[in-house]
Protein backbone atom coordinates (compact mmCIF):
# COMPACT_ATOMS: atom_id res chain seq x y z
CA UNK A 1 0.00 0.00 0.00
CA UNK A 2 2.85 2.30 0.86
CA UNK A 3 4.51 1.34 -2.53
CA UNK A 4 1.71 2.63 -4.48
CA UNK A 5 1.30 5.80 -2.51
CA UNK A 6 5.18 6.54 -3.32
CA UNK A 7 4.48 5.30 -7.36
CA UNK A 8 1.63 8.13 -7.14
CA UNK A 9 4.08 10.71 -5.89
CA UNK A 10 6.55 9.96 -8.13
CA UNK A 11 4.40 9.97 -11.40
CA UNK A 12 4.73 13.11 -13.31
CA UNK A 13 2.76 16.09 -12.82
CA UNK A 14 -0.11 16.97 -15.73
CA UNK A 15 1.54 20.90 -16.96
CA UNK A 16 -2.05 22.40 -18.06
CA UNK A 17 -1.96 23.31 -21.93
CA UNK A 18 -0.98 26.86 -22.76
CA UNK A 19 -3.30 29.08 -23.65
CA UNK A 20 -3.47 31.55 -26.27
CA UNK A 21 -2.55 34.81 -26.55
CA UNK A 22 -4.82 37.69 -26.21
CA UNK A 23 -6.30 39.49 -29.16
CA UNK A 24 -5.72 43.15 -28.73
CA UNK A 25 -7.06 44.43 -31.91
CA UNK A 26 -10.84 44.61 -31.09
CA UNK A 27 -10.76 47.31 -27.87
CA UNK A 28 -7.96 49.12 -29.31
CA UNK A 29 -9.98 50.24 -32.45
CA UNK A 30 -13.31 50.65 -30.77
CA UNK A 31 -11.13 53.18 -29.14
CA UNK A 32 -9.00 54.94 -31.54
CA UNK A 33 -12.47 55.35 -33.74
CA UNK A 34 -14.78 56.88 -30.78
CA UNK A 35 -11.61 59.11 -30.13
CA UNK A 36 -11.70 60.15 -33.76
CA UNK A 37 -15.52 60.43 -33.89
CA UNK A 38 -15.19 62.44 -30.83
CA UNK A 39 -12.29 64.81 -32.33
CA UNK A 40 -14.96 65.76 -35.76
CA UNK A 41 -17.70 65.90 -33.99
CA UNK A 42 -15.28 68.80 -32.05
CA UNK A 43 -14.44 70.19 -35.36
CA UNK A 44 -11.26 69.85 -34.28
CA UNK A 45 -9.97 67.48 -37.70
CA UNK A 46 -10.22 68.02 -41.27
CA UNK A 47 -12.97 66.87 -42.98
CA UNK A 48 -12.90 62.84 -42.67
CA UNK A 49 -12.15 61.33 -46.05
CA UNK A 50 -15.00 58.48 -45.74
CA UNK A 51 -14.64 57.80 -49.88
CA UNK A 52 -11.11 56.78 -49.29
CA UNK A 53 -11.54 54.39 -46.37
CA UNK A 54 -14.14 52.76 -47.97
CA UNK A 55 -12.51 52.08 -51.03
CA UNK A 56 -10.17 50.01 -49.43
CA UNK A 57 -12.19 48.24 -46.68
CA UNK A 58 -11.50 44.70 -47.81
CA UNK A 59 -8.09 45.45 -45.90
CA UNK A 60 -10.13 45.58 -42.39
CA UNK A 61 -10.79 42.05 -43.16
CA UNK A 62 -7.29 41.48 -44.48
CA UNK A 63 -5.49 42.84 -41.02
CA UNK A 64 -8.55 40.93 -38.84
CA UNK A 65 -7.73 37.46 -40.37
CA UNK A 66 -4.33 38.12 -39.72
CA UNK A 67 -4.87 39.16 -36.56
CA UNK A 68 -7.06 35.63 -35.80
CA UNK A 69 -3.48 34.10 -36.71
CA UNK A 70 -1.00 35.83 -34.95
CA UNK A 71 -3.18 35.01 -31.19
CA UNK A 72 -3.07 31.44 -31.95
CA UNK A 73 0.90 31.67 -30.65
CA UNK A 74 1.13 31.58 -26.86
CA UNK A 75 1.92 34.31 -25.36
CA UNK A 76 3.92 37.05 -24.97
CA UNK A 77 4.64 36.76 -28.79
CA UNK A 78 1.04 36.28 -29.86
CA UNK A 79 -0.14 39.32 -27.73
CA UNK A 80 3.27 41.51 -29.34
CA UNK A 81 2.06 40.58 -33.24
CA UNK A 82 -1.73 41.23 -32.31
CA UNK A 83 -0.56 44.88 -31.02
CA UNK A 84 1.75 45.09 -34.59
CA UNK A 85 -1.16 43.76 -36.38
CA UNK A 86 -3.76 46.43 -34.70
CA UNK A 87 -1.22 48.99 -35.14
CA UNK A 88 -0.67 48.78 -38.66
CA UNK A 89 -4.67 48.38 -39.05
CA UNK A 90 -5.53 51.93 -37.22
CA UNK A 91 -2.05 53.52 -38.90
CA UNK A 92 -3.40 52.43 -42.40
CA UNK A 93 -6.69 53.93 -42.03
CA UNK A 94 -6.18 57.18 -40.04
CA UNK A 95 -4.26 57.52 -42.85
CA UNK A 96 -6.66 56.85 -45.16
CA UNK A 97 -9.76 59.04 -42.76
CA UNK A 98 -7.58 61.85 -42.57
CA UNK A 99 -5.89 62.49 -45.69
CA UNK A 100 -7.30 65.25 -47.71
CA UNK A 101 -5.72 63.44 -51.43
CA UNK A 102 -4.22 59.99 -50.82
CA UNK A 103 -4.81 59.18 -54.56
CA UNK A 104 -1.94 60.77 -55.69
CA UNK A 105 -0.07 58.35 -52.96
CA UNK A 106 -1.89 55.61 -53.35
CA UNK A 107 -1.28 55.79 -58.00
CA UNK A 108 2.35 56.19 -57.01
CA UNK A 109 2.36 52.58 -55.75
CA UNK A 110 0.60 51.04 -58.88
CA UNK A 111 -3.00 50.95 -57.01
CA UNK A 112 -5.71 51.51 -59.55
CA UNK A 113 -7.99 54.95 -58.00
CA UNK A 114 -10.77 55.65 -59.24
CA UNK A 115 -12.02 59.44 -58.64
CA UNK A 116 -14.80 59.84 -56.04
CA UNK A 117 -17.74 61.25 -58.00
CA UNK A 118 -18.68 64.86 -56.49
CA UNK A 119 -21.89 66.26 -55.18
CA UNK A 120 -23.86 68.03 -58.13
CA UNK A 121 -26.96 69.12 -58.86
CA UNK A 122 -28.84 67.53 -61.56
CA UNK A 123 -32.36 68.56 -63.79
CA UNK A 124 -34.53 66.86 -65.67
CA UNK A 125 -38.03 66.76 -67.57
CA UNK A 126 -40.38 65.13 -69.23
CA UNK A 127 -43.20 66.47 -71.94
CA UNK A 128 -47.00 65.70 -71.03
CA UNK A 129 -47.54 65.62 -74.99
CA UNK A 130 -49.39 63.10 -76.10
CA UNK A 131 -50.01 61.62 -71.91
CA UNK A 132 -53.61 61.01 -71.14
CA UNK A 133 -52.97 59.49 -68.01
CA UNK A 134 -49.84 58.63 -65.78
CA UNK A 135 -48.81 56.54 -63.04
CA UNK A 136 -45.38 58.16 -61.47
CA UNK A 137 -43.38 56.96 -58.53
CA UNK A 138 -40.58 59.29 -56.47
CA UNK A 139 -37.51 57.60 -54.98
CA UNK A 140 -36.28 60.29 -52.39
CA UNK A 141 -33.08 60.46 -50.60
CA UNK A 142 -31.81 62.00 -47.92
CA UNK A 143 -32.22 65.68 -48.80
CA UNK A 144 -35.42 68.25 -48.26
CA UNK A 145 -37.62 67.47 -50.73
CA UNK A 146 -40.30 70.37 -52.53
CA UNK A 147 -43.20 68.83 -54.46
CA UNK A 148 -45.34 71.09 -56.50
CA UNK A 149 -47.97 71.82 -59.40
CA UNK A 150 -45.74 72.63 -62.69
CA UNK A 151 -46.51 75.59 -64.62
CA UNK A 152 -45.39 75.14 -68.10
CA UNK A 153 -47.36 72.31 -69.51
CA UNK A 154 -44.95 69.60 -68.82
CA UNK A 155 -45.56 66.69 -66.76
CA UNK A 156 -42.56 66.57 -64.52
CA UNK A 157 -39.80 69.02 -64.53
CA UNK A 158 -37.28 68.87 -61.43
CA UNK A 159 -33.66 69.50 -59.93
CA UNK A 160 -31.89 67.14 -57.58
CA UNK A 161 -28.42 66.90 -56.05
CA UNK A 162 -26.30 63.34 -56.49
CA UNK A 163 -23.30 61.78 -57.03
CA UNK A 164 -24.82 59.31 -59.18
CA UNK A 165 -26.57 59.91 -62.33
CA UNK A 166 -31.01 60.89 -62.48
CA UNK A 167 -33.06 58.12 -62.82
CA UNK A 168 -36.07 58.04 -65.21
CA UNK A 169 -37.87 54.94 -66.43
CA UNK A 170 -41.08 55.92 -68.99
CA UNK A 171 -43.40 53.61 -70.07
CA UNK A 172 -46.24 54.47 -72.60
CA UNK A 173 -49.08 52.52 -74.10
CA UNK A 174 -51.07 52.75 -77.28
CA UNK A 175 -53.79 54.86 -75.46
CA UNK A 176 -51.67 57.34 -73.73
CA UNK A 177 -51.04 56.29 -70.32
CA UNK A 178 -47.27 56.56 -68.76
CA UNK A 179 -45.53 54.66 -65.78
CA UNK A 180 -42.46 56.54 -64.89
CA UNK A 181 -40.53 56.27 -62.18
CA UNK A 182 -37.88 59.11 -61.05
CA UNK A 183 -35.07 58.96 -58.86
CA UNK A 184 -31.35 58.85 -58.75
CA UNK A 185 -28.70 55.62 -59.06
CA UNK A 186 -25.50 55.89 -56.75
CA UNK A 187 -22.66 54.19 -56.10
CA UNK A 188 -23.84 52.12 -52.79
CA UNK A 189 -20.64 52.21 -51.05
CA UNK A 190 -21.66 56.30 -50.77
CA UNK A 191 -24.34 55.45 -48.05
CA UNK A 192 -22.37 54.52 -46.02
CA UNK A 193 -20.10 58.30 -46.24
CA UNK A 194 -21.24 60.65 -43.39
CA UNK A 195 -21.46 63.69 -45.44
CA UNK A 196 -24.41 62.02 -47.31
CA UNK A 197 -26.69 61.92 -44.10
CA UNK A 198 -26.71 65.46 -43.70
CA UNK A 199 -28.66 67.98 -46.29
CA UNK A 200 -29.11 71.29 -45.39
CA UNK A 201 -31.79 73.57 -47.54
CA UNK A 202 -29.26 74.70 -50.39
CA UNK A 203 -29.62 71.36 -51.50
CA UNK A 204 -32.85 70.72 -51.20
CA UNK A 205 -34.33 68.50 -54.29
CA UNK A 206 -37.43 70.08 -56.06
CA UNK A 207 -40.06 67.90 -58.37
CA UNK A 208 -43.09 69.80 -60.28
CA UNK A 209 -45.82 67.84 -61.72
CA UNK A 210 -48.59 68.67 -64.09
CA UNK A 211 -51.64 70.08 -62.52
CA UNK A 212 -53.77 68.95 -65.55
CA UNK A 213 -53.06 65.17 -66.40
CA UNK A 214 -54.32 62.64 -64.07
CA UNK A 215 -52.12 61.39 -62.15
CA UNK A 216 -51.73 58.20 -59.65
CA UNK A 217 -48.74 59.09 -57.31
CA UNK A 218 -46.40 57.17 -55.10
CA UNK A 219 -44.09 58.82 -53.33
CA UNK A 220 -41.32 57.24 -51.65
CA UNK A 221 -39.83 59.56 -49.34
CA UNK A 222 -36.71 57.87 -48.43
CA UNK A 223 -34.91 59.65 -44.89
CA UNK A 224 -35.25 63.51 -45.86
CA UNK A 225 -38.13 66.16 -44.99
CA UNK A 226 -40.49 66.11 -47.87
CA UNK A 227 -43.29 69.17 -48.45
CA UNK A 228 -45.81 68.37 -51.22
CA UNK A 229 -48.17 70.83 -52.21
CA UNK A 230 -50.29 68.58 -54.39
CA UNK A 231 -54.10 70.74 -53.99
CA UNK A 232 -53.45 71.99 -57.58
CA UNK A 233 -53.22 68.44 -58.81
CA UNK A 234 -55.50 66.27 -60.56
CA UNK A 235 -55.13 63.12 -58.22
CA UNK A 236 -56.87 59.94 -59.17
CA UNK A 237 -54.87 58.22 -56.56
CA UNK A 238 -52.10 58.86 -53.68
CA UNK A 239 -49.52 56.45 -52.07
CA UNK A 240 -47.24 57.39 -49.12
CA UNK A 241 -44.48 55.52 -47.57
CA UNK A 242 -42.64 58.03 -45.42
CA UNK A 243 -39.62 55.86 -44.60
CA UNK A 244 -37.73 57.26 -41.44
CA UNK A 245 -38.06 60.88 -43.08
CA UNK A 246 -41.08 63.45 -42.48
CA UNK A 247 -43.87 64.48 -44.68
CA UNK A 248 -46.23 66.76 -45.15
CA UNK A 249 -48.80 67.32 -47.72
CA UNK A 250 -51.67 69.65 -49.31
CA UNK A 251 -54.34 67.21 -50.33
CA UNK A 252 -56.71 68.28 -53.63
CA UNK A 253 -60.32 67.72 -53.13
CA UNK A 254 -61.84 64.64 -54.97
CA UNK A 255 -63.03 61.29 -54.30
CA UNK A 256 -60.09 58.77 -54.49
CA UNK A 257 -58.09 56.40 -52.55
CA UNK A 258 -55.12 57.02 -50.30
CA UNK A 259 -52.69 54.66 -48.90
CA UNK A 260 -50.39 55.60 -46.14
CA UNK A 261 -47.69 53.62 -44.66
CA UNK A 262 -45.70 55.74 -42.19
CA UNK A 263 -42.93 53.70 -41.42
CA UNK A 264 -40.59 54.96 -38.44
CA UNK A 265 -41.27 58.20 -39.75
CA UNK A 266 -43.92 60.87 -39.34
CA UNK A 267 -46.85 61.99 -42.06
CA UNK A 268 -49.29 65.16 -41.90
CA UNK A 269 -51.76 65.36 -44.45
CA UNK A 270 -54.28 68.49 -44.86
CA UNK A 271 -57.70 67.55 -45.94
CA UNK A 272 -59.40 70.44 -48.03
CA UNK A 273 -61.68 72.88 -46.52
CA UNK A 274 -65.22 70.86 -46.18
CA UNK A 275 -64.06 67.50 -47.75
CA UNK A 276 -65.65 64.70 -46.32
CA UNK A 277 -63.37 61.41 -45.87
CA UNK A 278 -62.69 58.31 -44.12
CA UNK A 279 -60.24 56.62 -42.75
CA UNK A 280 -59.12 53.15 -42.18
CA UNK A 281 -56.33 52.49 -39.88
CA UNK A 282 -54.21 49.75 -38.25
CA UNK A 283 -51.59 52.03 -36.00
CA UNK A 284 -49.31 49.04 -35.06
CA UNK A 285 -46.78 50.70 -33.00
CA UNK A 286 -47.40 54.07 -34.16
CA UNK A 287 -49.64 56.42 -33.22
CA UNK A 288 -52.65 58.49 -35.06
CA UNK A 289 -53.73 61.94 -34.85
CA UNK A 290 -57.63 63.32 -36.46
CA UNK A 291 -59.42 66.32 -35.83
CA UNK A 292 -62.25 67.01 -34.43
CA UNK A 293 -64.28 66.77 -37.47
CA UNK A 294 -63.82 62.86 -37.52
CA UNK A 295 -65.44 60.39 -35.44
CA UNK A 296 -64.81 56.81 -34.80
CA UNK A 297 -67.45 54.53 -36.19
CA UNK A 298 -65.95 51.52 -34.86
CA UNK A 299 -62.69 49.56 -33.45
CA UNK A 300 -60.43 50.77 -30.98
CA UNK A 301 -57.26 52.76 -30.48
CA UNK A 302 -55.08 50.60 -32.38
CA UNK A 303 -57.01 49.66 -35.45
CA UNK A 304 -60.92 50.71 -36.75
CA UNK A 305 -62.11 53.40 -38.66
CA UNK A 306 -62.56 57.08 -38.55
CA UNK A 307 -65.07 59.51 -40.04
CA UNK A 308 -66.37 62.64 -41.25
CA UNK A 309 -70.10 63.20 -40.86
CA UNK A 310 -71.38 63.52 -44.08
CA UNK A 311 -69.14 60.85 -45.67
CA UNK A 312 -71.49 58.52 -45.90
CA UNK A 313 -74.02 60.43 -47.86
CA UNK A 314 -71.71 62.52 -50.51
CA UNK A 315 -68.33 60.47 -50.13
CA UNK A 316 -64.69 61.90 -50.16
CA UNK A 317 -61.38 60.74 -49.24
CA UNK A 318 -60.56 57.59 -48.66
CA UNK A 319 -58.02 56.68 -46.51
CA UNK A 320 -55.85 53.48 -45.57
CA UNK A 321 -53.35 54.20 -42.95
CA UNK A 322 -50.92 51.54 -41.65
CA UNK A 323 -48.21 53.35 -39.49
CA UNK A 324 -45.93 50.87 -38.29
CA UNK A 325 -43.60 53.00 -36.05
CA UNK A 326 -44.30 56.26 -36.95
CA UNK A 327 -47.24 58.84 -36.57
CA UNK A 328 -49.56 59.73 -38.23
CA UNK A 329 -52.02 63.92 -38.43
CA UNK A 330 -54.64 64.20 -40.19
CA UNK A 331 -56.15 67.86 -40.33
CA UNK A 332 -59.19 69.80 -42.05
CA UNK A 333 -59.47 73.57 -41.75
Amino acid sequence: MAEKKIDEAGATPVVPAQKGSRSLFAPLAMILIGVLFLLDNLNVLPPLNWGAALRFWPLALIFLGLNVLVVQFRRPLGTVLSLLVTAVTLATFGYLLLSDAPEADLRGLGLPVSDAAELREETFALSAEGITSAEVTLHLGNFPTSIGPLNDGGLIAGSVWTRGAVQMEPERDGDGHLELEVGVRENPGDWFDPRTWQAGEARRWTIDLSPTVPLDLHIDAGNGATTAALDELNLTALTIDSGNGALEATLPDGEYEIGVDSGNGSVRLQLPQGVEARVEYDTGNGSLNVDGRFERVSGDRDEGVYETPGYEAAGGLAIRLDSGNGSVTITTP
